[in-house]
């Protein structure tokens, strides 16, 4: 907090005119308070100023002191740079909060913010992380080093570099390998030259008539001869399987981590020249086959070819024939229903004629009653000129004729609708009879099939 509080400046009351407010007494108590707040502020900045160099001094002399401390420790080299500067960038943040508290900047939202940037950066850089705090575990147990061989996260190589967030291995290929740290502090992690010494494992077989003993004994002998094999463990050489085609021994030697091709490589080459010179033969696999040759059952073995040659032309035979059956049979089918869809079509036709000529037959009589009407009518135009008698007596009569030619129609139109009707039921008739032969003859066909398969 500032220990000088700003001077406020003074109430003026309201004058009536401008050149009684601007007078000397304005300027002194405006300068006044313009020099108060300026120097409030450069108070506020010199004390921030001594703030920050005070803890820049502090930050050195702590971080100095860490490093020292882990130099003593032997921590590697990024591990010690990476605490290093997570503790330096730690005691910042402290001091510039410090500082803006002497500024009176609000710390509730400053740490707010600072929150709020920390867990961002966290989510944002959530791998990298990882990785680095795996290198940090693994440059602080140490579990191999540079020039040491090793199998993790799938990869088998010599260590060429370690950094925080990475190892380089390089394969026995000579291919540049780059493996996360984090899989490698989370991962099974296999060391081959840490303990300095490896055993050689192998196997090599030889013949089921070769002495046991003397190709144990000559197998040492090639054991023992090599430079690179140690004395301390021994060898160890067993009977490990009884294979298929071989009786395999166990050829285990020791030696130096270095020196495990080479031995692998040389041993197996000196075994095979060893046991050559000794007579014993290393054997492959192989396999006995006996031919028996009977004249009688060759023979038999040729009918009984013929025979089966026979049957499946027979059968070959049949098969054919009973398609060029069902072939025929198919046609008859097809024929049989082309001539009912025929008989069909020639009947619709029938009735289609038919249908024709009565409508011509209703058209021709509706004619002739047309002309005997306009007849009459003429008949009816001369009488007018008689008497009116006549002219009632033909009138009488006229509708007399009239009447008797409407019962005569009503009985023509009653006996054509008898014979439509009549004709009608004759050709349903005649369907059905032709339907049911025609389902007859399709089940006779169907039957005769039947029985011939």
């Amino acid at each position: 907090m500032n220990d000088t509080a700003p001077v406020a400046a003074p109430v003026m009351e309201p004058v009536g005119e401008l050149s009684d407010v601007i007078t000397k007494e304005f300027w002194s108590e405006q300068a006044t308070v313009l020099f108060s707040s300026l120097a409030d502020a450069a108070l506020t900045a010199a004390k921030a100023a001594v703030v920050l160099i005070i803890a820049w001094i502090v930050i050195k002399i702590i971080c100095w002191i860490l490093g020292r401390a882990l130099d003593r420790s032997k921590v590697e080299e990024p591990a010690r740079g990476f605490v290093v500067s997570t503790v330096k960038s730690f005691l910042w943040i402290i001091a510039v909060l410090q500082m803006l508290e002497l500024v009176d900047v609000p710390m509730l939202s400053a740490t707010a913010l600072t929150t709020a940037l920390a867990f961002a950066v966290g989510i944002a850089l959530g791998d990298m992380a990882t990785n680095t705090l795996g290198g940090l575990v693994l440059m602080s147990y140490k579990p191999f080093k540079v020039g040491e061989v090793i199998t993790g996260g799938g990869v088998t190589g010599k260590v060429a570099e370690i950094l925080l967030d990475r190892t380089i291995l390089m394969t026995p290929d000579n291919r540049r390998a780059i493996v996360p740290n984090g899989k490698l502090a989370s991962d099974s992690l296999v060391n081959f030259t840490r303990s300095g010494k490896r055993r050689v494992d192998m196997v090599i077989g030889v013949g089921y008539d070769v002495n046991l003993s003397d190709a144990k004994r000559v197998l040492e002998k090639v054991c023992k001869h090599h430079k690179l094999v140690l004395k301390d463990p021994k060898p160890t050489i067993e009977v490990t399987e009884l294979g298929d085609n071989s009786v395999n021994f166990a050829v285990r030697p020791h030696v130096e981590s270095a020196d495990y091709w080479t031995v692998f490589f040389d041993v197996q080459q000196a075994a095979k020249i060893a046991l050559d010179e000794a007579g014993m033969n290393i054997p492959f696999p192989q396999r006995d086959v006996h031919l028996f040759k009977h004249g009688s059952l060759a023979e038999e073995n040729k009918d009984e070819e013929n025979k089966e040659e026979e049957e499946e032309e027979e059968e070959e035979e049949e098969e054919e024939k009973e398609s060029s059956e069902e072939e025929e049979e198919e046609e008859e089918s097809s024929e049989e229903e082309e001539e009912e869809s025929s008989e069909e079509e020639e009947e619709e036709s029938s009735e289609e004629e038919e249908e024709e000529t009565s409508e011509e037959e209703e058209e021709t009589s509706e004619e002739e009653e047309e002309e005997s009407s306009e007849e009459e009518e003429e008949e009816k135009e001369g009488s007018e000129e008689t008497t009116k008698e006549e002219e009632e007596e033909k009138e009488s009569s006229e509708e007399e004729e009239e009447e008797s030619s409407e019962e005569e129609e009503e009985e023509e139109e009653e006996e054509e609708s008898e014979e439509e009707e009549e004709s009608e039921e004759e050709v349903v008739e005649e369907k059905k009879e032709k339907k049911k032969s025609s389902h007859k003859h399709h089940h006779k066909s169907k039957s005769k099939s039947k029985s011939k398969k």
